[in-house]
Order: C-alpha cells, then sequence, then structure tokens
C-alpha cells in the first residue's frame, strides 16, 4: 500500500473517507484520555461509523483556516527558515492504521532533518490554564506527525493567541519512549476495539447516553462502593439545600432594600444590580389555540434520562 496519498486535488468527501481508515493526529489526546472535548469512544464511533461523520463548521475553524498561511509565513520572517505545505496523506511505514495529514513542514539549516509545524489559535482563557507550558494534549499531535514522517524528528508548535495577535512557540523533541508508547496503545486501540467492533468502556456520562440511550426495565444489585456513594450524596444534596435557602433568603432582604433601585453600592463599590430585561418568549398555548396544526407540525418528542437520588 501507498505512504502517501497527494491530497491537493481531493475533494473533502475522499478527505474524510480517507482519515476514517486510520488514527490520526487529531485522534491522539483522546485515545491517551487528555483531550477535554473529546473522549476514546468518540474516536471509535468515527471510525466505526457506516459513513464519515461531517464535523460542523464553525467560526472559529473557519478564522484557523485562514489564519494558519499568515502565521506560517509569519514564523518563516522571523526565523528565515523555509516553511512549506506538505500536501499529503501520510501512512506510518509499518501500520495502515496510523496516518494523518501533516500541515507544515520546516526546513530549518540549524537541523539535519525537517521539523513538523503545528499551529494552533488559543483564547486567553485556555492559555491561563497552562501554567506557563503548553499541555500534553497539544504536544502529542506533532509527536503523532514523527510518527509517521520518515525523517522529521523534531517540532514547533506555533501559538497565536485569539485576542491578542501574540505568537508564542514551543519546541518539541523526538521522544523515543512517548514515540513507542504511543504506537503501542494505537496498536491496541485498533486491534481490540475498532477492528473487533468493541465499543471502549464510557469515560462521561455522554458516553454512557452514545451508548445505552434508553434506559431498560433491570434491577442493578447495589456494591458496598454504591451504598457508600448514596450515602455521602444524600449529605451533598442536604447541603447544597440548606445553602441555597440560605442564599435565596440573603437575596431576598437585598431585594427588599433595593425595591425599584437598579443598583446598590458601597461608596464607588457596586455591590448588586437589579435591571429590568426584555426577553421574547413563545406563546406556546396561543399558538396551540390558534394555529392548533402548525404546533403539532413543529412539535417533536424527545426521550431523555433523568437520574435521581432516592432518599425514601
Amino acid at each position: 500500500m501507498k505512504r502517501t496519498i497527494d491530497k491537493r486535488k481531493m475533494p473533502r468527501d475522499e478527505w474524510l473517507r480517507h482519515i476514517q481508515r486510520f488514527i490520526g493526529g487529531s485522534n491522539a489526546a483522546a485515545i491517551f484520555g487528555v483531550d477535554k472535548y473529546n473522549t476514546r469512544l468518540d474516536v471509535y464511533l468515527h471510525k466505526t461509523a457506516p459513513e464519515p461523520i461531517q464535523i460542523p463548521d464553525n467560526n472559529y475553524m473557519w478564522l484557523g483556516r485562514v489564519m494558519e498561511p499568515a502565521i506560517a509565513k509569519r514564523y518563516s520572517e522571523m526565523t528565515g527558515w523555509k516553511v512549506v505545505n506538505d500536501h499529503k496523506i501520510r501512512l506510518h511505514p509499518k501500520y495502515d492504521f496510523i496516518g494523518g495529514d501533516i500541515d507544515r513542514i520546516i526546513i530549518s539549516p540549524e537541523h539535519e532533518t525537517p521539523g513538523i509545524m503545528e499551529i494552533k489559535m488559543v483564547g486567553q482563557r485556555v492559555m491561563a490554564e497552562w501554567d506557563g507550558d503548553i499541555p500534553l494534549s497539544y504536544r502529542l499531535q506533532p509527536h503523532h506527525y514523527m510518527l509517521i514522517h520518515p525523517t522529521a524528528r523534531w517540532a514547533v508548535i506555533v501559538v497565536m493567541v485569539r485576542e491578542t495577535g501574540e505568537m508564542l512557540t514551543y519546541p518539541v523533541e523526538y521522544n523515543p519512549e512517548l514515540a513507542e508508547s504511543m504506537t503501542e496503545e494505537y496498536c491496541d486501540f485498533w486491534q481490540n476495539y475498532i477492528e473487533k467492533r468493541i465499543p471502549p468502556c464510557p469515560e462521561t456520562r455522554a458516553d454512557i447516553l452514545k451508548l445505552f440511550p434508553d434506559s431498560q426495565p433491570v434491577t442493578v444489585a447495589a456494591q458496598e462502593s454504591d451504598v457508600e456513594a448514596h450515602g455521602q450524596l444524600v449529605v451533598i444534596k442536604d447541603t447544597i439545600d440548606r445553602l441555597k435557602a440560605e442564599e435565596e433568603a440573603l437575596k431576598l432582604e437585598i431585594q427588599k432594600r433595593m425595591l425599584s433601585a437598579e443598583l446598590m453600592a458601597d461608596g464607588d463599590k457596586k455591590l448588586f444590580t437589579w435591571k429590568s430585561q426584555e426577553r421574547k418568549e413563545l406563546d406556546r398555548e396561543l399558538l396551540k389555540a390558534e394555529l392548533p396544526v402548525i404546533y403539532q407540525q413543529y412539535q417533536k418528542s424527545k426521550t431523555i434520562r433523568v437520574f435521581l437520588l432516592k432518599t425514601k
């Protein structure tokens, strides 16, 4: 099988079919359990879907596509290094189920081998959680690309701060131990879950609901840890209820003092605001009475699973 596929004239649908057939760089963090937005089950469902899942576009994705060429050009100007598009889908030299498309390659006279460029646009709120260093979830992706590129053994993550335009760079050196760990994890995931069509264990409530959207009339016997958790949740619920009651009582005392006033202040310090806001709502009862056919036409049923703490 060819280890590279030219993607310059490839339609998006065909590109989606290709990336469904392997673990890509954007899947690495989820498979290692460090992705804030996706889990191992999400990767499994994408790779085993009858047809490639279309990822909805949004303004942030559009902005990233628009800004990436400019960021790459700016990096090249600042360093004097050549930055080129790769234009290929690459497969691992040994495993067909490990692949990806590298956005850009760096050619530097200071390095014997080419490097990987990974560009990210990140908001200040996200960066505040990094504690001064880029997290593993970001580092895994360029390392994944070093697995599939025949010679690249270093990378640079270029981060553009969305609000300020500040550009930060984070070097990533090839780590043989990490490379081996990633390859082993990928092999395990693909061969024991994807190929066997066995979904991985759910990690989140959303995962559980994807696998089990409907409840069944079955009773599960509680274990000792479940009984302990029930007792803890009862205590937590009672505490929350008591605190909410205290909160509402304190709010009411303040509201009795404010009456029609919009603001309560202590000198120059604002303490509370209570402003009128207009909100438009659909009058469902009026719609149902005057246009019953239209009401029925746009009404839809939705099944949800409700988790309740039983105390009696």
